[in-house]
């Protein structure tokens, strides 16, 4: 599921800015958190895809990509200009390749790809530092009958996960694997005072500070 393909079709729909989800709402929301961090602190990107973080960084940040799909860091790297750029094969609920603490860990658009939310928050929260900031985006729970609704073929269907093909704002057809972690659940997990924010229909956001 996760390969060269899969890779492709993603920055495809990326570049295509027809995915007025991300366009309008996410990326906006991204760019205006990551302005407002210090000029030099140093950032965990959990699930970074193709690196939609990265053009927002400023010259002084450092910054860690890490995402299961190694296929996406060709195209991070032919478009960033920024050094202070690490790339790391791996993902949640482990992270076993990602040591040390980070002043601000931001994981966008991920937790639902990962079945164990309780083993990936742990992971998320070991690595943020004592005074650092987290960052977690992802589908709230009214998301979920318009997730179902846009399978083309069904694999699976379950009460809290589906799996099947889905048409992106490429065009492309492409697999997809959603497990539903209901907001309460994540917030039950989160170490920190936090406060709560949607984006549009489909996001919640969650952030310590």
């Amino acid at each position: 599921m996760y390969d060269k393909n899969y890779a492709q079709s993603w920055i495809k729909a990326y570049e295509s800015k027809k995915d007025w989800y991300r366009t309008d709402y996410l990326e906006p929301y991204l760019e205006d958190f990551v302005n407002k961090l210090p000029s030099k602190c140093n950032i965990l990107d959990v699930g970074c895809g193709w690196g939609a973080l990265v053009k927002f960084l400023k010259k002084d940040q450092k910054y860690t990509g890490v995402d299961p799909v190694g296929e996406f860091f060709p195209y991070i790297r032919e478009n960033s200009t920024n050094r202070n750029i690490n790339l790391v094969e791996d993902g949640l609920p482990k992270l076993s390749k990602i040591k040390g603490k980070y002043d601000c860990i931001i994981c966008s658009m991920t937790l639902h790809t990962v079945e164990d939310l309780e083993k990936s928050m742990k992971s998320l929260n070991s690595l943020l530092s004592d005074n650092g900031t987290i960052l977690i985006v992802d589908f709230n729970d009214a998301s979920e009958k318009l997730l179902r609704s846009s399978l083309k073929e069904v694999f699976i269907s379950k009460k809290n996960h589906i799996r099947g093909m889905v048409e992106i704002a490429s065009g492309d057809i492409v697999e997809t694997d959603v497990y539903f972690h209901k907001e309460k659940e994540i917030e039950k997990l989160l170490i920190r005072d936090f406060k709560k924010n949607y984006l549009g229909k489909i996001f919640v956001v969650y952030r310590n500070r």
